[in-house]
């Protein structure tokens, strides 16, 4: 297993993100934290945290999706349509801008994407704001086969 999948990232790890606004505050909100202390920012505030990892560099990215992807199949099913959504949008972006770090965490992000696949119909209600997430995230989920 790849060391940036179980060791909280170094600095090293996240490089020089200074005068990079958005990988900037990322760094804030996460440097030094592990993933099970993540679960209470992403309780939080679940869309901020998504946009964090979004623009993290890519190792910080390979751990940190891990800690979104627990969050994800422990959130209540009744209000997870969201949550789903946001997931499902950060593995699209990191698929188009940086394929290798989706790569490096295959794994934990298929998780992800399978338990909102396997769990879509508590999502029903909210296809008139998210569209269809069971078939985003089976799109999505074979996309990142594609890269094993």
């Amino acid at each position: 297993m790849n060391r940036s999948l179980i060791q909280v990232p170094s600095k090293e790890d996240w490089g020089d993100v200074d005068g990079d606004f958005d990988a900037e505050d990322a760094f804030r909100n996460f440097y030094g934290r592990n993933n099970a202390d993540m679960q209470k920012f992403f309780r939080n505030n679940v869309l901020m945290r998504a946009q964090d990892i979004r623009f993290m560099p890519r190792l910080p990215f390979a751990y940190y999706i891990g800690g979104f992807s627990d969050y994800v199949r422990a959130h209540p099913k009744t209000d997870c349509a969201h949550v789903a959504d946001a997931f499902i949008g950060v593995v699209e972006e990191r698929l188009s801008s940086d394929p290798q770090a989706v790569k490096l965490a295959t794994e934990t992000i298929l998780s992800g994407l399978n338990y909102i696949v396997e769990n879509a119909q508590g999502f029903e209600d909210e296809t008139d704001v998210y569209g269809d997430l069971q078939k985003k995230a089976a799109c999505v989920q074979r996309a990142v086969e594609r890269l094993a």
